[in-house]
């Protein structure tokens, strides 16, 4: 084993076992937790989208692709994403899945919905995210996806496999087991979080590991640049998780300051 594989495999260990899952106890930590992610959930669509513009044809003149079981792997994958067909008839994209699983529980959903906004302003990506009310580790999180999408077609697909099909299945089952008790409103996000286990466990993530197989294969002057880019995107979800620790520990250390003041204040008479 390369040593770039033995530290994605250490990063992958400890991704899914990030003490985060731990403190989504209770409806407003599971709410700081969204908040942070869902720019995440946005950016996903947005390298997969990069992706089916390098592996197959979306212009006029229709052109054939130069790889149909590339074309194939990635038109599947856009396909669930971005128009899924849920168990109970309703077609949907994942994102606003995320958006209606927010709605549900109360969340914050104006700077997403901003920066969604601007961009159908014609505002550059850069520009609207830095503008837009985001956490910090979420906005670079972003930088870095964004950056991403300039790189090579091996560079993206390692992230992609790397960086989210064959981690996401280890964070929602984590996140699953901890949340699955706090509310009977947080059942939207269960279901999202569900079906992506369900989904990449089973389809996405094995598809897009022989996709990434295929391209090292190609061109193998390409692997160690994508696995470092695999690594760094790792590394900003880490810092982003702990970000996201470290806001609902201060929220939870706030609200008891808040409740022991109230307390210790005397009573004034009527």
């Amino acid at each position: 084993m390369s040593d770039q594989n033995l530290k994605l495999l250490q990063l992958k260990e400890k991704l899914s076992s990030h003490p985060l899952y731990k403190e989504l106890t209770d409806i407003q930590a599971i709410r700081i937790y969204m908040e942070h992610h869902v720019i995440c959930v946005w950016d996903f669509m947005s390298l997969l989208k990069s992706l089916q513009l390098k592996l197959t044809c979306v212009q006029v003149p229709w052109i054939p692709s130069d790889n149909n079981h590339l074309c194939r792997i990635i038109n599947e994958i856009v396909l669930d994403e971005e128009s899924d067909l849920l168990e109970d008839g309703v077609i949907t994209n994942h994102f606003e899945m995320y958006l209606n699983a927010m709605k549900a529980i109360g969340c914050d959903t104006n700077p997403i919905e901003q920066l969604i906004q601007k961009i159908k302003d014609g505002i550059q990506i850069e520009q609207a995210i830095d503008t837009t009310n985001f956490p910090q580790q979420a906005k670079l999180f972003t930088y870095n996806t964004m950056n991403v999408c300039k790189q090579n077609l091996a560079a993206q697909i390692s992230v992609f496999s790397y960086g989210r099909e064959n981690v996401i299945p280890l964070m929602f089952q984590s996140i699953v087991e901890d949340i699955s008790k706090a509310n009977d409103r947080v059942t939207p996000l269960l279901n999202y979080l569900n079906r992506h286990i369900e989904i990449d466990s089973d389809n996405h993530g094995p598809q897009i590991e022989k996709a990434l197989e295929l391209i090292f294969q190609q061109n193998p002057e390409f692997r160690n640049e994508a696995l470092e880019a695999s690594i760094q995107a790792i590394q900003h979800r880490l810092h982003l998780w702990d970000a996201t620790a470290d806001a609902i520990r201060y929220n939870r250390r706030s609200q008891s300051t808040r409740v022991t003041q109230a307390i210790s204040q005397p009573e004034h008479p009527q």
